[in-house]
């Protein structure tokens, strides 16, 4: 049955027992019976939810989990990491942002998160370490790099390169991984200029970064100076106890999430507040 299923992927895992029963099992088959009594309903919704499904709208999500420190996406799953326990939390993308698998680390706290070329990346900075994990049912650390000089905060792959913001400094860095001498490589400083950088995500033809002291996010030209080209800041319905802390976007949507409010939100660019003019707030 799809609990028990539930209960051996939990059983299998290392994840801390006690989140065990946050996992969802899927939903059972619906029978034809009910299926045919609901359709002349759906029917008559299916305007409605048409209407709703085509407006872009604001999503908030609690987790069962106290420090939502990072998130990445893939396209098909969030991952969301916990700095201080040390573990990773892969969410279906539906309407409930559904749990479904955790895997715990001892002895690691992950800074930052970011998924490239069919891995998951993290960031250690008390390990001083940078970590590729295999997507499978315990996120094998199959990789580690060395990043003794650098805490990383944020992270991001974009042109073939790693884009990192140094926590201790608050710069952004240019690097790059070296598969020989396992190590971080620096290459540059990068002119983001953010109060407090806290997420970094490349959308395919811009950088953006994320400002947790002024909740801005930044569209970045990849021109080599990184211009900023626009700059948006998070709507009023985030609350003013939300500071972002973990930052990602897929499509026009943006995943935020924030420590200090224990939320994972996504927001559409459409709903964020266009900030002019952008250099005004570099």
């Amino acid at each position: 049955s799809a609990v028990r299923e539930t209960e051996l992927a939990a059983a299998s895992s290392i994840a801390r027992p006690e989140i065990w029963p946050t996992l969802v099992p899927s939903q059972s088959p619906i029978k034809r019976g009910v299926f045919i009594a609901s359709a002349a309903a759906l029917a008559v919704a299916a305007g409605l939810y048409f209407l709703a499904a085509v407006t872009p709208s604001i999503k908030e999500f609690t987790v069962p989990y106290p420090l939502p420190t990072a998130v990445a996406l893939d396209g098909k799953y969030l991952w969301a990491c916990d700095w201080q326990g040390g573990a990773i939390y892969q969410h279906e993308l539906d309407a409930a942002l559904t749990l479904r698998r955790i895997a715990y680390f001892p002895g690691r706290n992950f800074s930052a998160a970011t998924y490239h070329d069919g891995a998951l990346y993290t960031a250690d900075p008390w390990g001083k370490k940078i970590n590729r994990h295999l997507i499978n049912d315990t996120f094998t650390v199959d990789k580690e790099y060395a990043a003794s000089d650098v805490a990383v905060g944020a992270m991001a792959f974009a042109a073939g390169r790693l884009y990192i913001a140094d926590a201790r400094t608050n710069t952004a860095l240019e690097c790059r991984l070296d598969d020989e001498s396992r190590k971080l490589i620096v290459l540059r400083e990068m002119p983001i200029g953010a109060t407090t950088l806290a997420g970094l995500w490349f959308d395919g033809e811009y950088l953006w970064s994320a400002d947790s002291a002024r909740n801005f996010v930044r569209r970045h030209r990849m021109d080599g100076a990184f211009a900023v080209e626009a700059v948006y800041m998070m709507p009023s319905s985030a609350g003013k106890n939300f500071r972002i802390s973990g930052f990602a976007g897929k499509g026009k949507d943006f995943w935020i999430s924030s420590e200090r409010a224990g939320r994972i939100m996504s927001v559409p660019l459409s709903k964020m507040i266009k900030i002019e003019p952008a250099a005004t707030v570099r």
